[in-house]
């Protein structure tokens, strides 16, 4: 789940203000950058951050804080205690994912760099920007309901979802999916990481393909999962 990106005048990236080269840095130290971030920390630090400029203007920023605070008042608008129980409702249940979850523990164990153990980070208090844990097949399942909208109940807000903010850029973002125009035409994708896992989940609207690629590793797979999805 994610939300238009801040922009530079916007919301950082994250509540901490750190930058992303020292989030990954703290995760190669075997650190969780996102434990000190709660509910209340959050709101503090967003009573603390001064817009300068609407957001939605000027140069694009991804935004985890926003897309923190965005799950936040979705959690507040569907009158729900949790945003588990709010997504659950709303998004994984109407869409078949049972096997998608933002509670418990993650089971599998993530590496760092070279192959080092890394600990599991906690976004509680960022729970829209990262804390939903899923499994391929779920995921294939959310990627045939972006290809296929009008199968699902949800089809309204799919579609809503593939608005891009610069439709004429080579690369741009809409709610959540950025898109690349690439040879084989238009590509919606979306990546993700924490400590010790990377994901990326991309489709083709134009050739009805979709690829999911999930390590549990630091390094990126992008490349080979762009290079998967263009060759489907």
């Amino acid at each position: 789940m994610s939300t238009w990106p801040g922009t530079l005048q916007g919301l950082p990236r994250s509540p901490q203000r750190l930058g992303l080269r020292a989030i990954w840095a703290a995760g190669a130290r075997g650190e969780d950058p996102y434990a000190p971030i709660n509910t209340p920390v959050l709101l503090e630090q967003l009573r603390q951050t001064r817009l300068h400029q609407t957001p939605g203007k000027g140069r694009i920023r991804y935004s985890n804080f926003g897309a923190a605070v965005l799950a936040l008042a979705l959690t507040q608008v569907h009158g729900k205690a949790t945003y588990h129980e709010m997504i659950e409702d709303v998004v994984l249940h109407p869409l078949g994912l049972t096997a998608t979850t933002a509670e418990g523990k993650t089971e599998a164990e993530g590496h760092a760099f070279r192959r080092r153990p890394a600990p599991n980070w906690h976004l509680d208090g960022l729970a829209g920007a990262g804390a939903l844990r899923s499994t391929a097949s779920d995921l294939l399942r959310y990627l045939r309901a972006q290809l296929r909208p009008d199968q699902t109940p949800l089809a309204e807000a799919i579609r809503l979802i593939h608005v891009l903010l610069e439709p004429a850029a080579r690369t741009t973002i809409g709610l959540g999916w950025m898109r690349s125009l690439r040879r084989t035409g238009p590509m919606f994708w979306h990546n993700a990481g924490t400590g010790g896992f990377r994901s990326f989940a991309g489709f083709l609207p134009d050739r009805g393909v979709a690829a999911v690629v999930l390590v549990n590793d630091q390094r990126s797979p992008d490349r080979a999962a762009m290079r998967l999805l263009s060759m489907i």
